[in-house]
């Protein structure tokens, strides 16, 4: 007669458990490589008693990583401790530094007005890193930068060549032949003085028969007397 009440508890608790339940929550929802992550566990039903944590998809004792007695707040270590796993009295278990072997099954057994359990998958996750930008555009705008740069500095440095020396030699150049030009002109003009002052005068063959004329006319007149 005592099995009838005790069956009717056991399957009572069992539809507790169905209805409610509870959940595995990671903290956060997407856990990165080296930084912290919390396995919250909520749904609990009444008090905790106790909870055990296990590194597997299942209650084994060999995977065991630590058990929590809420009554004497005793954590009990199990063969898959390490370090970074703290246990919290809301039955959370927090791990300090992920790692990517970190990647694996949780399952946590927790006492309360019933025993449950739930199994979680953790995964861990890389930083995102920005992809990289494209600098094409960029890039085109700094080598046509840099042309008009170089022009400009070519077009400064012909400059300075054409005025420093090629201009000079023009100039002197241009010089000369004014001063040749100078020259020959002098030279006609001394050339058309000094006939003009000379008053050259020529005699012709005819002012020479003139003055022989005179002189026979002369000699005739003597002749005569």
């Amino acid at each position: 007669m005592t099995l009838i009440p005790f069956s009717l508890s056991a399957l009572f608790s069992v539809w507790i458990n169905l209805i409610h339940g509870i959940n595995i929550q990671p903290i956060p929802e997407y856990p990165v490589v080296n930084h912290p992550v919390t396995l919250r566990v909520i749904g609990v039903s009444g008090t905790i008693l106790s909870f055990s944590w296990y590194r597997s998809s299942s209650v084994d004792n060999s995977s065991l990583i630590l058990t929590y007695n809420s009554s004497s707040n005793v954590v009990t270590q199990g063969p898959e401790y390490f370090p970074r796993a703290i246990a919290y009295s809301d039955g959370s278990l927090s791990i300090s530094i992920l790692y990517t072997s970190d990647q694996t099954n949780y399952t946590v057994q927790v006492k309360a007005d019933s025993l449950t359990k739930d199994t979680i998958y953790l995964r861990s996750y890389g930083v995102c890193v920005d992809p990289p930008v494209d600098n094409t555009v960029g890039i085109l705008a700094g080598i046509i930068c840099g042309t008009f740069v170089g022009l400009a500095l070519i077009a400064c440095v012909t400059f300075l060549l054409y005025t420093r020396y090629i201009l000079p030699v023009r100039q002197a150049n241009t010089a000369g032949k004014f001063n040749n030009k100078q020259d020959t002109s002098a030279t006609y003009d001394n050339v058309i003085d000094g006939g003009v002052g000379q008053n050259i005068t020529v005699e012709s063959a005819y002012t020479g028969l003139q003055r022989q004329q005179d002189n026979a006319y002369c000699d005739l007149k003597m002749g005569y007397k």
